[in-house]
């Protein structure tokens, strides 16, 4: 959503879905006809779509974007993630683009899911575990990396050894320094998912939940409480939360099975909403002090 154009809304695409559970993750071949995608824009509120220029942007699933609030309104910096190329930047609202994947390679399998400015005006960018040698165990792991010459060079901050099958990250509302990481488990023996998080930009990690898990959210009033949302199949047991920063964790009675994310109602401060793969949205009363 455009910040300050009302009804000007860029939405990413995709022909495929369950992306990035590891059905999908299994297939190498993600630049077939199978996994056709766009970005779509409309400037009525959504009453009607059409397809953006793909002029430098390759027809495939798209499955992030993030639209830079501080440029120019006539001519937005929207920034892409697509499956299996990287990461793409438009200057002209969605006109042309170029590609800023860099160096990125992922052992060739470059599955971007996010792309976000943090904080501190870098750029970051997440992509997801690229498959696995059944044979031998080996792991094609995703990473988060981060770039300050926006995506012509982009560095590794993620510990690929720990972190194989990330999904999503967020930054601290209440703490820029702090950046929170969440990684599904690998159907190989030996790996297992959680949260990590850093606090000094990726140069050191911690893991504060070890469980499969989807995303992590921070309570944007309450910077100690923390929830988790795990790719459970179990009813009333896929969303956690800390009231201690990850100290300690209580489950909450969530009726979802495999929920994805925990969000706010802006209007409503003590409303939360659970959205979920296949199980509905649900909503619930926000956990006080």
């Amino acid at each position: 959503f455009d910040p300050d154009v009302p009804d000007r809304i860029w939405a990413a695409t995709s022909r495929k879905h369950d992306i990035p559970q590891w059905n999908f993750i299994g297939r190498d071949n993600v630049l077939s006809h199978e996994y056709v995608g766009s970005i779509a824009y409309s400037e009525n509120g959504g009453e009607t779509w059409r397809q953006i220029s793909e002029k430098g942007l390759p027809p495939l699933t798209t499955l992030g974007l993030y639209l830079d609030p501080n440029s120019p309104v006539d001519s937005r910096h929207i920034w892409a993630a697509v499956l299996g190329k990287g990461f793409y930047l438009s200057k002209d609202n969605g006109r042309t683009w170029e590609q800023r994947t860099g160096e990125i390679n992922d052992e060739g399998h470059v599955k971007a899911l996010r792309i976000k400015r943090g904080p501190d005006g870098k750029m970051y960018g997440l992509t997801s575990v690229g498959g696995a040698n059944f044979k031998t165990g080996y792991i094609y792991a995703g990473g988060l990396y981060v770039s300050d010459d926006e995506g012509k060079s982009w560095q590794l901050i993620s510990d690929k050894s720990q972190m194989q099958y990330p999904c999503d990250f967020m930054f601290n509302p209440h703490d820029p320094k702090e950046i929170y990481m969440s990684c599904m488990t690998p159907p190989v023996d030996g790996y297992t998912g959680g949260v990590w998080r850093t606090r000094d930009g990726g140069k050191t990690w911690e893991q504060i939940f070890a469980d499969s898990c989807f995303s992590t959210t921070i309570d944007p009033l309450d910077p100690n409480r923390i929830y988790i949302c795990t790719s459970g199949e179990t009813l009333t047991k896929g969303v956690y939360t800390s009231a201690d920063r990850g100290k300690t964790w209580e489950v909450l009675d969530c009726p979802s099975k495999r929920p994805r994310h925990v969000l706010f109602d802006p209007n409503e401060p003590n409303l939360i909403y659970v959205s979920s793969w296949g199980s509905g949205l649900w909503r619930g009363n926000r956990i006080k002090k």
